[in-house]
């Protein structure tokens, strides 16, 4: 882990995050210029992060979503830590996720979860999964 995430960790343990209603304004605005459940997307930062915008897990994903860093790029986040982008970033994502799976939550939300290399392979076995159980 490079010095300036091990900062951003200590940093981030040493404050008191707010909750997920500090940012209910920008959940309901970025859900509705997406066109996404805001319900949805606060799951998804309690799920992700407890409402802390300076969350960082061992893999490395980020923010209150938690982006990794190749999704934040294509995404077009330049500060994660930010949560005005990271909501912004985290929404589109599982926009694009619930688009790709055909409107199927459990999918993109494990897709989410998975990241954005394993995503595919870990989609696909869950849907082989679920059509061979029927």
């Amino acid at each position: 882990m490079s010095e300036s995430r091990k900062k951003v960790v200590r940093v981030a343990k040493r404050q008191s995050h707010s909750t997920d209603i500090d940012y209910h304004h920008i959940v309901h605005s970025k859900s509705q210029k997406y066109d996404m459940d805001p319900s949805l997307i606060k799951a998804v930062i309690k799920a992700e992060s407890n409402g802390n915008p300076y969350a960082v897990s061992r893999k490395g994903a980020q923010g209150l979503m938690q982006l990794m860093p190749a999704t934040a790029a294509v995404m077009d986040v330049s500060n994660p830590f930010n949560p005005e982008e990271n909501v912004d970033g985290g929404v589109r994502y599982l926009k694009y996720l619930l688009q790709r799976f055909n409107g199927d939550l459990t999918l993109a939300l494990a897709a989410y979860n998975a990241g954005p290399k394993p995503w595919i392979n870990l989609a696909l076995s869950l849907q082989f999964r679920r059509h061979a159980s029927m």
